[in-house]
Order: C-alpha cells, then structure tokens, then sequence
C-alpha cells in the first residue's frame, strides 16, 4: 500500500532522477544521430523531453506565488529565455561560423539557425519540405532545433491558460485546477487525434508541427494533476509496486525497435514516460536501490548538461559529415567534441547567465553583446550578399565557354533552327549540354517542365493528344530528341530511383499500367507523323543507374583539403547490369525502327558514362556526373557534349 495520499508526494520539490530520464533520453538521440542502426528508435528520446517538458513547466507555473499578469507573464518569460537563448545563442553563432567555412552555399541552413532563436525552425523544415530522416536533413546544423521550436510555441499560450484557469485565481484553487485538468485533457485528446490522422496524410506535418505534437507536452502537464490528486488511484498502486528497472527496459526496448512510421512507437515512448516519471515521484523518498540507474552523479550530471548536449551533438555530427567524416574511426574526436563543447556551453554560457540578474550585473550584457557581435555580422554578410567570403574551399566551376569554343567542326548554315525535347525529368538533365550546342548555332530549344512533361512514348498513351499541336512547332529538318527514364515495364529489376529494387516485376506492371506493346505503338505513330513532317528523331538509350543510395548533395564529395570522401560518394555499376535491365527484344526493336526510319537516330551514352568498359562510375576525370542515382549533374551533362555534338555531324542533324 502507498504510504498517505499526499504526504509522500512533493511536487514542489526537485527530482533528481528526473535528471537521469533526461540523460538516457539525450545519450539515445546522440546514438541513433551518429548510427541510426545502433538504435533504431533512439530519435524518440526527444518524445521523452517532451514529457518531462510538460511536467516540469506545469509544476514550475502552479508552483509559483499569485500575482498580477504582468508579473506572472514576465516572470515566466524571463526565465526561459535565461533558460534557452544564450546556449542557444552561442550554438548558433558557433555552427553558422563553421557551416559557412565548409559549405559554399550555408544560406539555407543558416536561415534555419535564425528561425530557431524565435522557435520558428520547424516551420522553415517544414515549409521547405525537409524529410527528417533524410539527407537533406543531415547536412543542415540546425534540424535539430524543430523540436525546442515545438516547446517554445508551446510556452507562447500554454502560460496564458494557466492564468485564465489557475494562476489569477484566489479562492476555490481546486475547482478550478479539475478546470485546467479538463482543458489540457481535451486539447491533448484533440491534438493526439490529428496526430493519428496525420501521420498517413502529411508524415513530416505531424512530425515537426507543435499541434500534432501538443498532446505529449499535455501528457506531462496531466501527469502533475494526476499527482495533484493523490496517489491511490488504481495506476499510481501498481505503478507504486512496479519495479523502475522494468520500466526502464520498456524504454530501451522500444528505442531498439525498428523506425516506425505508423506512429505507434511514438505513443508508446509517451506512456512509458508518463508512467516513468510517475514512478519517480511515487517513490523519490524511499530511497530505492534500483534509482541508482537515474540518480548516480555521472547520470545527473548528464542530465543537467542535456540541452547543451542536444544542441551540440548534431551540429559536431553534421560539420563532421561536411569535413572528416562520421564513422568508428572519428567517433572518439566527435565524443571528445560532444562533451567538451557542452561542458563549455553549460559552465561559461548557461548556467552563468541563468542565475544572475541580466538588469543588475554587468557580465552577462558583456557575454551576450559579444555573442551578438559575431550573429549580426552572419546575418549582415548572408542577407546581403549571395557570395559566401568565408568559404574555405577551393570553387571550381565549368563555364560554358570553354566549351562552346571547343566544338569543331564549326557549321557555317545550319539547317535546324529547333530542337524540341519530350520525356520526364530526364530530359531536363540533358539541357545544360543542348544549351551549349544550340547557343552556338542560334537554335531554339522547346521543353516542358514538370508537372507539364509531355510523357511519349511513355506505353500508357496518356499525353498521345498532345503529339500533334507539340509536332506543330517543328518546321523539316527540325529535331525532336526523346531523352526519359524508361522505367516500369522494362527494367529487370526496377529501380525505384533512391537505389532500392522490387524484385516483383509483375506486380510493378500490373500497379503501372504500362505496356511495352503499347510504348512500341506510341514511338510508331511518333515516327509516322514526323516523317511527314520531316522532322528527325533522336532517341537517347538508357544511361546510367546506379541500384545503390547515393548522396544527392555533390558538394559534400567534392574534393576539397578539409574533407574526407565518403565511399557512398562514388559508387559503381555494372554495364552488364545496365543492359540486362532492358530485355533483349526492347533492344532489337529498337535497332530495328532505326533501320525502318532514316529519320530515326539512336543515341547511346552508356560508352560514355561507363568509360572503364564493364564499370560505370559516377564520378569521371574528377566530375562528379551524377547528382543522385540517375539524374546527370550539370558538369555531367556536359561530359558527353563532344560525343553528342559529334554524332550531330556524324548524321547531318544540324
């Protein structure tokens, strides 16, 4: 049985073991952020801050003295920018300083940094459409700080209805504390309902959006009124007699289980949290063995150095992947960088400035006005200018008049004056290389941009009644060139496009809809009606794909003095892959309308993206072609300029 219902509960006083929750929370974040298969689920340690989070502000708040508004909210206030902004701050300055020196276009992440002093970076991810788990987002230093952006939207209005409900009121406390019980409720409840709803419809919404996230900040805040009340309800008994130990297992448990997109690891980690620090508070005066787990002095120090932590163990992840690298082999600088920078962070920034008075004393305007110093200066240099000064790097840049003035033979009267362009993204990736050909000549070049591709052949005869009025355009001896990702149906097996197989080719063409018979009868009728026309038709053979991820931000492997290139940056395929993809008969058919039409011309870049015979790298001569598993980088379209332009010759295209 559990000791009175209120005397053995203090919810005025302060939980140490709290600190140790909030360490192992921290220590899962920094483990799946530095190898997210160590601990699959370890991202979830910020739903446990959360929780905390919500407990401790409403302890903090109904905790406090009545007094007028003004007092209550600048009080409040007060506290948490003293909390979070100087190691926020200094963070901030610190990481813009360092992005800037190793990426040559930090803007974007910086603008992330700026929002997040406010607490309005989750919106920036979110509008900008940030994927959390992907590439992207492990390059920008300040992703990270969605979630203080989340807490801090919380504490713009969170404060006010505690004073509308609680704090300004000086009789009948209880009354209106079941009142405040029931309003956090019934929001919790309604926002956990739009998470459920959300995380099918909008995944990264519900991921960095505060209202999605409200009802587990509101789980904290109901676990002060659920102590409030007293401890012998039914869930404070058996948690009372539930080892913490368990609980804690649950925990580790549920941070091993795979990432889960459904939500239902999310939930869980709340509850779990719930009923841990509920544990907590039941039993923080017995003085149990098994609370040495949270409450040993390298657990609370932990803790207590957590938010500094947080704040920098990402920003050393993420300069680590722009210069020397993340692995086994750098894993002891980076630990080295974690504590060090926190420690630095905790002792001199945050807690100095926590616990002086910023009007009274002198060292705390000194500290933050040379803070400021460093910040208006970032923010000055990047607002103002689309150059970055303090790039450490060396640029190299292709200019587009080397190579104009390398293609020979030089036409004197060329016979084409448009070049018309049909097929999805593919066949924007090879513009930068016709631009070079048709600036040369005066060629006009004809494309549509996505979402208006005109998509043929494309075996679904969807955009068919589109060919005539694009056809219109073209005058005789005019080129149509059809440059797509013929996927679906031919490749064996398909590629998806972010280096991942299904094997399952049946399935693909029967979720498709796309045919080869009926592609074969679009390029027919294509052929048919430009030949009337006269009109010629160059269609480009399938190029490079590679069935492995690779990083689609080509300027982190990009040689440079600082950084170390990471093996994912060059990544090789088989040609004998390549081909096999397309089946045989493809191949033939293809060989054989050439034949059929004179104003058919095939085009292959394989040899030219595949220079080793059997190996097709991605990067050639030191350029890197690829931008991602099979879109050219603009340097990589021009490496086949030459060879296109040639065989332009060659055919008397031009």
């Amino acid at each position: 049985m559990i000791k009175d219902s209120h005397s053995s509960i203090n919810l005025k006083k302060y939980s140490i073991p709290i600190d140790g929750l909030r360490a192992i929370a921290v220590l899962a974040v920094i483990i799946n952020h530095f190898k997210d298969f160590l601990l699959p689920s370890g991202y979830l340690g910020v739903d446990v801050f959360f929780v905390i989070s919500g407990f401790v502000i409403t302890s903090s708040l109904l905790n406090r003295k009545k007094t007028d508004l003004k007092s209550f909210f600048i009080g409040f206030y007060k506290r948490r920018v003293k909390r979070l902004v100087p190691a926020l701050l200094f963070c901030f300055v610190i990481a813009s300083l360092c992005i800037s020196f190793f990426s040559l276009q930090p803007n974007r992440y910086i603008s992330t940094g700026l929002l997040s002093i406010p607490g309005l970076s989750n919106f920036n991810l979110y509008l900008n459409a940030v994927d959390y788990w992907g590439e992207s987002s492990k390059l920008n230093p300040f992703t990270h700080t969605w979630s203080l952006a989340v807490e801090e939207q919380f504490y713009y209005f969170y404060p006010l209805i505690i004073w509308l409900l609680f704090a300004r009121r000086t009789a009948k406390e209880k009354d209106h504390s079941k009142s405040l019980f029931a309003t956090i409720f019934i929001l919790s409840l309604v926002s956990l309902g739009l998470y459920l709803y959300t995380i099918d419809t909008n995944p990264m919404g519900a991921y960095f959006l505060m209202p999605f996230r409200f009802w587990e900040i509101g789980l904290g805040c109901l676990l002060f009124f659920h102590l409030k009340r007293g401890n012998n309800d039914l869930v404070s008994r058996i948690i009372y007699k539930t080892p913490l130990t368990f609980l804690l297992l649950i925990t580790l448990m549920i941070f091993l289980l795979p990432k889960n997109d459904t939500g239902w690891t999310t939930l869980s980690i709340g509850f779990v949290s719930y009923l841990t620090i509920l544990k907590i508070k039941l039993c923080e005066l017995d003085k149990l063995r098994e609370f040495k787990v949270l409450d040993n002095p390298l657990m609370v120090y932990l803790g207590k150095i957590s938010y500094s932590l947080y704040l920098w163990h990402w920003v050393i992840l993420t300069i680590a992947r722009w210069t020397i690298g993340v692995s086994i082999t750098t894993l002891p600088i980076l630990i080295v960088l974690f504590f060090g920078l926190s420690m630095i962070s905790y002792h001199l920034i945050e807690m100095p400035l926590r616990h002086t008075s910023w009007r009274r004393e002198i060292k705390p305007k000194l500290t933050l006005g040379l803070l400021m110093v460093p910040f208006l200066l970032i923010v000055y240099s990047f607002k103002f200018s689309t150059i970055n000064r303090f790039y450490a790097g060396k640029v190299q840049e292709v200019t587009v008049d080397e190579h104009h003035n390398s293609l020979e033979p030089t036409i004197d009267n060329p016979k084409c004056s448009k070049i018309r362009v049909f097929g999805n993204s593919h066949s924007i990736h090879i513009l930068p290389m016709l631009k070079v050909i048709a600036d040369k000549y005066g060629i006009e070049i004809i494309k549509n941009n996505d979402p208006n591709y005109i998509l043929i052949p494309n075996g679904t005869m969807e955009d068919m009644p589109k060919l005539d009025a694009a056809l219109a355009s073209l005058k005789k001896d005019d080129i149509l060139i059809l440059s797509s990702r013929m996927r679906y149906l031919y490749e064996i097996p398909y590629l998806n496009g972010s280096g991942e197989k299904y094997i399952d080719h049946s399935e693909i063409k029967l979720e498709q809809g796309f045919g080869y018979d009926m592609w074969v009868k679009e390029l027919t009728e294509v052929l048919n009606k430009t030949r009337e026309r006269g009109i010629n038709v160059i269609l480009f053979l399938p190029n490079v794909e590679f069935d492995v991820p690779v990083p689609n931000n080509t300027e982190i492997c990009t040689p440079q003095w600082f950084r170390n290139i990471s093996p994912e940056c060059n990544p090789v395929a088989k040609k004998d892959f390549l081909e096999s993809r397309f089946p045989e008969k493809w191949y033939a058919k293809m060989k054989q309308l050439s034949q059929e039409n004179s104003h058919l011309f095939l085009f292959n870049p394989l040899p030219i993206y595949c220079p080793e015979g059997d190996n097709c790298p991605r990067t050639i001569e030191g350029v890197i072609a690829f931008r991602d598993t099979h879109h050219l980088t603009k340097e990589g379209a021009l490496l086949m300029l030459d060879h296109f332009y040639s065989f332009l010759i060659e055919h008397k295209l031009l």
